[in-house]
């Protein structure tokens, strides 16, 4: 690994790689500095990736809305980095955590929450999010999961009128973004 995006804090040597970018931006020229193996991206920065396979590098499109794209995320980079072993004990491990969660959870009251993962504007995850998928697992009911898109944009009054119980705030590092 010679870089990572702007939130990338694990393993703790991830702090010490150049950071190259985020999901809105890419900073094609510091990862062609790089002189990478491959380089791995969302379908959002399709467009740089497609520039930056014109180099010659092999570049690989994860999506990674969903949790089972999570998996298959974990799956696919481990068959292309020669983990394979290593990626199915983590897939293995996190299953097993979620399956937990979902019986210590499945006989109480289910809270109503709205993830918050951005604002001005404020963003959540509605249907078709991972986030929807472990709210799911966890029993709790994601006041945003009618909404038909993975991570919109609602308004403060839209969120006050669905009165949530619980907020859920991301808290992302904003010196990291790019």
């Amino acid at each position: 690994v010679v870089g990572v995006d702007a939130y990338s804090d694990r393993p703790p040597a991830a702090l010490r790689l150049p950071r190259v970018g985020s999901m809105r931006t890419i900073n094609s020229e510091t990862i062609a500095g790089l002189d990478p193996d491959l380089i791995v991206g969302i379908p959002y920065q399709a467009p740089n990736l497609r520039d930056l396979g014109r180099t010659g590098v092999r570049t690989q499109l994860l999506p990674v809305d969903t949790l089972a794209d999570d998996f298959t995320a974990i799956a696919t980079l481990g068959r292309l980095t020669g983990h394979s072993g290593e990626a199915d004990r983590v897939l293995a491990g996190i299953r097993k955590r979620l399956a937990a969660a979902a019986r210590a959870t499945r006989s109480l009251r289910a809270p109503r929450a709205l993830a918050v993962i951005g604002v001005a504007p404020i963003y959540t995850a509605g249907h078709g999010s991972f986030i929807d998928d472990v709210f799911a697992i966890a029993n709790v009911r994601n006041v945003a999961g009618s909404v038909r898109a993975a991570f919109p944009a609602l308004s403060a009054e839209t969120i006050a009128a669905d009165d949530p119980d619980v907020l859920v705030v991301v808290h992302l590092v904003s010196d990291r973004a790019d």
